[in-house]
Order: structure tokens, then C-alpha cells, then sequence
């Protein structure tokens, strides 16, 4: 999220193509759909298992885990 908002930004200030108004509307949304997203998983059990990912461990003993 932090990315994606520092490339908007870097955007809105380093392109002439893009106004201000568009800018402000392309970082508006990234902080609406993130707060949306953040509020469906602290209320949604399903919503928190597909945005929130489980650790794995991919190497044990020097070998890296396929079923991983």
C-alpha cells in the first residue's frame, strides 16, 4: 500500500499529463479501497482469510518444501 501510494504521488508530481484533480482522485480511491478492504476483514471471518495470508515455512534442513 505504502508503494502504491508513493508511485501515485511521485505521479501526480513528476508528470504533467496527470492533473492535480486526477491525482487526488487516484490517491483517494487507493485510501478508500484500503480502508474498505481493512473493514470487511475485521468484520468478515471469509473476507480476513483471503486478504490475510498464513505463514509457511518453504526451506527446512536445506531443502525447500514443493507442497509449500
Amino acid at each position: 500500500m505504502t508503494i502504491a501510494l508513493g508511485s501515485t504521488l511521485a505521479k501526480i508530481l513528476l508528470l504533467k499529463e496527470v492533473s492535480v484533480a486526477q491525482g487526488v482522485a487516484g490517491l483517494a480511491l487507493l485510501v478508500g479501497l484500503q480502508y474498505l478492504v481493512t473493514w470487511l476483514a475485521v468484520r468478515s471471518r471469509s473476507v480476513s482469510g483471503l486478504v490475510k495470508a498464513q505463514p509457511r515455512l518453504l526451506l527446512f534442513s536445506g531443502e525447500f518444501r514443493v507442497d509449500a
